[in-house]
């Protein structure tokens, strides 16, 4: 499933290409997703792309009419296509884009875009999830739909002022540290694969009750949320399964993790002095990496 830090790193390819452009949406089959729009979207010109926003794992498109919400789901995607170029499978929507033309320009002005036009014309954003557990859904602001979400404050712009609270909700929780990662009331933005990264770089057992942590074991685990999330995208991400940036290239954070599907290896961090290696442990029907030897 793309975590927030690959949603962050689809948002930053994205953006230079498509803010300022005028986006119309084309379905391609009748297939219904997870998320569905409240509207009819298909063939509606949408106005000029504003900027791209995220947060957690929800990508943001805000356009001067509605702001669409990219949700990528377990599979979910966007690629870049030339209109040459056959609609990949499971395509299950697809951006079009034209550059935003002034009201009134001038003659040459005009040939110069309408060349411009034709050239750009031929380009598409595909939304490609083979799965169909994401989707694409409609609302009127992204600031209004960030009140309103019970989602908690986005990982990868973590602040020192949302610790206290986070503590304080992580020491009465009876869950499991790893569950309460995954929670994404609590932060948005972390998945199964950055949870055992992280815990990991705190020393803390997935399976821990929150209720048996200590403040400076909490404390810990924060601190290592947005430099652990930054990083990752910074990488471009991590492409075990179907993640790929728009341009088709995979994420490089897989050669960059301590311990996800690491399970057999050496730590990296006690092994010499203890001997220890990565195990894996099921957790909730997901898999958790971790050490015996120094995650307690």
């Amino acid at each position: 499933m793309p975590e927030g830090p690959e949603v962050e790193a689809i948002r930053r390819s994205l953006a230079p290409r498509l803010e300022g452009k005028s986006l119309a949406l084309i379905r391609n089959t009748a297939l219904r997703m997870r998320y569905e729009p409240k509207v009819e979207l298909h063939l509606k010109n949408l106005g000029c792309i504003q900027e791209l926003r995220r947060h957690g794992k929800v990508l943001a498109v805000v356009c001067s009419k509605p702001t669409l919400l990219f949700r990528l789901g377990m599979s979910g995607t966007l690629l870049w296509r030339e209109a040459k170029m056959p609609r990949p499978k499971h395509a299950h929507w697809t951006l079009q884009l034209r550059p935003t033309v002034p009201d009134h320009p001038s003659k040459a002005s005009c040939d110069r875009r309408q060349d411009q036009q034709d050239a750009e014309q031929r380009t598409y954003l595909d939304f490609v999830d083979p799965r169909r557990f994401g989707g694409i859904e409609d609302v009127e602001s992204f600031s209004t739909w960030r009140e309103h979400s019970n989602l908690g404050p986005d990982g990868l712009h973590l602040e020192e002022r949302e610790y206290p609270q986070r503590i304080k909700t992580m020491m009465r929780s009876g869950r499991s540290v790893k569950a309460i990662l995954l929670d994404q009331n609590w932060i948005a933005g972390i998945g199964n694969i950055y949870a055992s990264e992280i815990l990991f770089r705190a020393h803390v057992h997935p399976a821990r009750p929150g209720n048996t942590l200590s403040e400076h074991e909490c404390l810990s685990i924060l601190r290592e949320i947005k430099p652990m999330l930054c990083k990752a995208a910074d990488h471009d991400g991590t492409s075990f399964a179907t993640h790929k940036t728009p341009s088709g290239k995979r994420g490089e954070n897989e050669n960059y993790l301590y311990v996800f599907q690491r399970d057999g290896d050496a730590c990296p961090r006690c092994s010499e002095e203890r001997n220890s290696y990565i195990l894996r442990l099921n957790q909730g029907g997901r898999s958790s990496y971790y050490c015996s030897g120094c995650q307690f």
